[in-house]
């Protein structure tokens, strides 16, 4: 009886922990911890640099919501796009809230969690007196931040949602690539731009244009794109981590809030939208 008793006993404590661990009880990883997040500090309103420093934005403010669920203290590490996107990170950074799409390339090097959020993607021109912005054709040069998804959709090297390779858009027209998005509309708003269009996300084409830039935002959705939560694989973290604390924000209506108070809508639940345009 009592060799069966001390049997049962690690027994009942494994379940016991496995128990806790579902409810939540057992710690994460990274409680305690510092967590270094890198971020574009030049892609308002999802993330930028307030007058004192201080990063802010829609992708700051869901990065700190999963920092804090994982019991972590976040610490903001500014790069930019094409680094964050190519998974060539240093040791100490853990996840990013960026903005990111999936690719194919991209799979090879991060886990994905999300999608977080739906961007919709625009096409603009520099603001002119001559009605509706046109479309590209023949002459025309649209630009593109390098490292986006942008010119794969452009060039219709992506998967449409019924399983089919996507269709190239505006072919008569020259693909250039810039830096940023932000190297990109700085360009088209200028005096006598090297570009006639670009293409960028709808939230930060509208922040721009009311800041007072000389962009026409076409009132056509090009596409609609999810976006990611990135986690580099064999993380110490753990995508695991990442995504239990993602699925509280979203379950608390943490997630919506927040894109409600920094993008003024509710941009992560497709059922509050249709593809041709986000709700009203």
């Amino acid at each position: 009886m009592c060799t069966n008793r001390r049997a049962a006993e690690p027994r009942r404590s494994l379940a016991l922990l496995a128990l806790l661990a579902s409810l939540g009880a057992a710690p994460h990883r990274a409680a305690g911890q510092e967590v270094v997040l890198p971020f574009d500090s030049e892609y308002p309103p999802l993330s930028y640099l307030q007058a004192d420093g201080t990063p802010d934005g829609f992708d700051i403010a869901v990065a700190r919501a999963l920092s804090e669920k994982l019991g972590a203290s976040p610490e903001f590490a500014a790069a930019d796009f094409v680094r964050i996107q190519s998974g060539a990170w240093p040791e100490e950074w853990s996840f990013a809230v960026a903005s990111m799409s999936i690719t194919d390339r991209r799979r090879e090097v991060f886990d994905f969690v999300g999608a977080y959020y739906y961007d919709f993607v625009v096409l603009i021109g520099a603001e002119t007196e001559e009605g509706p912005l046109p479309a590209p054709g023949p002459g025309d040069r649209i630009g593109v931040c390098r490292g986006c998804v942008y010119r794969a959709f452009l060039e219709g090297n992506y998967m449409a949602a019924d399983g089919e390779m996507g269709q190239p858009r505006y072919p008569e027209a020259e693909i250039v690539e810039f830096t940023t998005d932000t190297d990109m509309l700085r360009e088209l708003s200028g005096e006598d731009p090297s570009i006639t269009h670009g293409v960028t996300s709808a939230r930060f084409a509208e922040y721009f244009r009311k800041q007072g830039f000389a962009i026409a935002v076409s009132a056509d959705t090009i596409f609609v794109t999810p976006t990611y939560i990135a986690v580099p694989k064999g993380s110490p973290l753990g995508v695991a981590e990442v995504e239990a604390a993602y699925d509280e924000i979203k379950a608390e209506g943490l997630l919506a809030d927040l894109s409600v108070l920094h993008l003024g809508r509710d941009y992560t639940d497709p059922a509050h939208f249709g593809e041709a345009a986000p709700p009203e």
